[in-house]
Order: structure tokens, then sequence, then C-alpha cells
């Protein structure tokens, strides 16, 4: 299965069948390469995730995914929008509760990735 998140680590000891289908459910909608088949880019699947995981309060509540959509060339405008649906959709304690922290997160990943992009060219790998 691959990195096991915590939470599925006792179903993959004891259903490790089950955990394979749930890997292999999350690879078909986000390949580990960019997939030219793909009818939707990876930054608006990153962007719904965000959008579901506020609206819901579940997982992380966006975080990681804010930072995985501006990695996949989302801008803050995108994100901002994206919270904004949510906000009129579900309520202003979406924003309070999860968006602040995916808004954050996102500017965060912005401040550092020229930093990771210039160090990444710099290397021999």
């Amino acid at each position: 299965m691959g990195r096991i998140p915590s939470q599925y680590k006792l179903l993959d000891k004891y259903n490790p069948k089950l955990a394979d289908c749930i890997a292999s459910l999350r690879r078909s909608n986000f390949p580990a390469k960019l997939d030219p088949k793909s009818a939707i880019p990876l930054k608006y699947k990153e962007l719904m995730v965000v959008a579901l995981e506020v609206a819901v309060g579940r997982g992380e509540r966006g975080v990681s995914h804010a930072r995985k959509a501006v990695r996949a060339g989302a801008t803050m405008q995108e994100l901002l929008e994206t919270l904004g649906l949510c906000i009129y959709l579900v309520g202003m304690t979406t924003f309070v509760d999860s968006g602040d922290a995916c808004m954050r997160a996102a500017h965060d990943e912005l401040v550092h990735l020229p930093r990771i992009r210039t160090s990444r060219k710099g290397s021999s790998k």
C-alpha cells in the first residue's frame, strides 16, 4: 500500500485486502505522475478536497491539500474562492474552524515554494 496513514495502520494489519482497495481508489483519483488523460487537473482535484474537508470538518480540514494545491499550481485567489464557496454553502463557521488554517498553510507553501524549486534545480539528481 506504500506509505500508510496512521488511521489505516490497523486496517492494513487486519484486512490488507480492504486497505489495498482504498489505496487503489486513491491512486485512481490521484495518480503518482500527472496523467495527461485526466479530465481534471491535479490543482483542481486538490482544491475540491480542500472544499470537502473544510465543509465537513474532517481529515486535516484541508490543510495538507491546500499545500498540495499550491504545489500543483493553485494560486491564493483560487484557494480563497474555494473557501468562499464553503462559506457560502456551509456557513462562516467553516472558515473559522478550517478555512483560516488552509489559507495560512497555502500562504506558507507559497512563501517557501521558490526556495524549494530553486534547490531542486541545483541538485544533481
